[in-house]
């Protein structure tokens, strides 16, 4: 097959080096990152790729920005997920609970909040 082909022909490289060759080449090439890697890549946070938020508990999180560009529409990701349950009571009560009713299912353990 030509994977295996391929495979044998690539572990003959130093990987540095095959990158170096194959970008002069013109072929795009890059190393793949772990994600710990990824997550603190320059580049990567340099274009919004990923951004630095604040947790709900007050600590800095590493979050995914928008997965696109675009030239005239900006997009942002200025917060992060809700912990779970943050929003139960308010789910609740636009279902038409009522206060009460959420207030007994959130101390009987029916339901989760913070």
């Amino acid at each position: 097959m030509l994977t295996d082909v391929l495979e044998d022909e690539f572990r003959s490289y130093d990987r540095d080096e095959l990158i170096r060759q194959l970008v002069a080449a013109g072929v795009p090439a890059a190393e793949l990152q772990t994600v710990e890697q990824a997550a603190h890549d320059e580049h990567l946070h340099e274009r919004g790729t990923l951004r630095t938020v604040t947790n709900v508990d007050g600590s800095e999180v590493i979050a995914t920005g928008p997965p696109v560009k675009f030239s005239e529409t900006t997009g942002s990701v200025d917060d992060v997920a809700p912990e779970l349950g943050e929003h139960t009571s308010e789910v609740l009560a636009e279902f038409g609970f009522d206060a009460p009713t959420i207030d007994r299912s959130l101390a009987d353990d029916v339901v989760n909040s913070p």
